[in-house]
């Protein structure tokens, strides 16, 4: 058993370390220039401030187009802000919470990966299948080219649906779910497509087997 742990922690750890590697860039001081970039630190400042001035859950971005105001906060998804508002309350810059989110999400969505499919597979196939979920190009596009908050954070919560569906697991389904829909919502929709696929594709070799 402790073998079993040991060769998991080992994977753990150098899916982390490899992981991390890839987003050192985002370490350098400043704000790169994204496709998405000004955008998100816009709605980031506005969400820091709606919560200032008591609103929860921000609804009110009073300060942007020109100073007019907008409900943009009401029609975005509140779970990437809320994860980047975390960071700027421990101190940080909106700046460097932006780019540690992006980063959290690469990070921590191949780890999960990796534990949703040893529930079903070999720790090999499981290992390799985490490392191309993580560094598949669109992956790297998404943080540093497009600078994708909402997307970026939308691949950590697919890997708990899996793990969900292997265990037999509501609360994992659940988080999933919730996590993906309030992350991005239209990911949440066309991700089904993909989860029911894999279900069927599960179901049919478990029928063959039998």
């Amino acid at each position: 058993m402790w073998v079993k742990k040991l060769i998991d922690l080992i994977a753990i750890s150098s899916l982390m370390a490899l992981t991390s590697y890839f987003m050192l860039d985002l370490a350098i001081v400043g704000m790169p220039k994204f496709h998405d970039s000004n955008p998100h630190v816009a709605r980031m400042i506005a969400y820091s401030q709606a919560i200032d001035d008591g609103q929860y859950p921000p609804m009110w971005a009073k300060e942007v187009l020109g100073g007019i105001g907008s409900p943009v906060m009401m029609l975005n998804y509140q779970l990437p802000y809320m994860i980047t508002e975390s960071f700027v309350r421990m101190g940080m810059t909106i700046f460097e919470a932006y780019k540690s989110s992006l980063a959290l999400s690469f990070v921590l969505s191949g780890i999960l990966m990796y534990l949703a499919l040893k529930s079903s597979f070999s720790k090999i196939a499981s290992y390799l299948g985490a490392m191309i979920y993580v560094l598949a190009p669109y992956r790297l596009l998404d943080v540093y080219v497009r600078g994708a908050l909402g997307e970026s954070l939308s691949f950590i919560f697919p890997p708990l649906l899996i793990w969900g569906f292997s265990r037999k697991s509501w609360p994992l389904l659940i988080l999933g779910w919730t996590g993906l829909f309030l992350t991005l919502p239209v990911a949440s929709a066309t991700f089904s497509a993909f989860f029911l696929g894999y279900v069927l594709f599960v179901m049919k070799t478990e029928t063959i087997i039998e």
